[in-house]
């Protein structure tokens, strides 16, 4: 679970493997926490993370499992607004599927990359009605496995559909605006099960590392504010090491 790629306050893009890491690890957890899913099929998951990973805030889990869709064969959907929401949850137009986050459309078949799948999914119209879903080798093209349904996570943490004025619609989204447009943030600890185990290596080391992020990024917030690069009433992208503790206090930590 990488850190992002700016520190805090630098209006600068994450790397898209950065972005697909993340989001492969929101949507494993996720998994386990959709409705119907067993908790007796989910696979023990260790997660490595360093600390300024864990300090980003990023999308509510809350957020995160509501955006999350559900798909199945004999659903009935509108394929315009299917395609307008794939939009809105972060995925990007592309020709063909290569690679996570991307859908393509050709007719009624819509071709669409979950992170945290494996394998890409092809879902065929027949009128409003989802005909066929299966997943195809994204080298080839080729359609394999019928499936009866599947799951499409969000492809971003910074979902476009939160965007509402026509000022943000104009910009393009970025990760720099998490912290902007949710009232209610989480970090990776609220997307962990409730038998979740953490350890923490070496805590004195990662406290001092904490506090040092914290302190580094005070100082660029003053500057950035000084020079009118930035508002003063503009919201803190990260979670201090004091509030992470509290959550800490809420699992079992070693």
């Amino acid at each position: 679970f990488p850190e992002p790629n700016p520190l805090f306050y630098e209006n600068l893009a994450w790397s898209e493997r950065t972005r697909l890491d993340r989001l492969n690890v929101f949507s494993q957890l996720a998994r386990q926490q959709l409705p119907g899913m067993s908790a007796e099929n989910a696979h023990p998951t260790t997660i490595i993370a360093p600390i300024r990973a864990v300090m980003t805030r990023t999308i509510p889990r809350r957020e995160f499992l509501i955006a999350t869709q559900r798909i199945k064969v004999g659903d009935q959907r509108d394929l315009v607004q299917t395609l307008e929401k794939l939009v809105g949850i972060g995925y990007e137009y592309s020709n063909i599927v290569v690679q996570p986050a991307q859908f393509a459309r050709r007719g009624g078949l819509i071709d669409i990359w979950s992170p945290g799948e494996p394998r890409p999914i092809r879902f065929e119209f027949f009128g409003d009605e989802i005909d066929t879903i299966k997943t195809f080798d994204p080298a080839t093209q080729r359609s394999q496995e019928a499936l009866k349904s599947a799951q499409i996570f969000p492809a971003s943490e910074a979902l476009p559909e939160k965007l509402k004025t026509k000022t943000d619609e104009a910009n393009p989204v970025s990760e720099a605006k998490i912290a902007s447009i949710y009232r209610f943030h989480s970090t990776l600890l609220d997307y962990l099960p409730e038998n979740a185990l953490i350890l923490l290596d070496c805590e004195e080391f990662i406290s001092a590392a904490a506090l040092d992020i914290e302190e580094d990024s005070l100082s660029r917030r003053e500057e950035m504010i000084r020079n009118r690069e930035l508002d003063e009433k503009a919201p803190v992208p990260y979670f201090t090491w004091s509030e992470l503790n509290d959550s800490f206090n809420q699992k079992q930590v070693l």
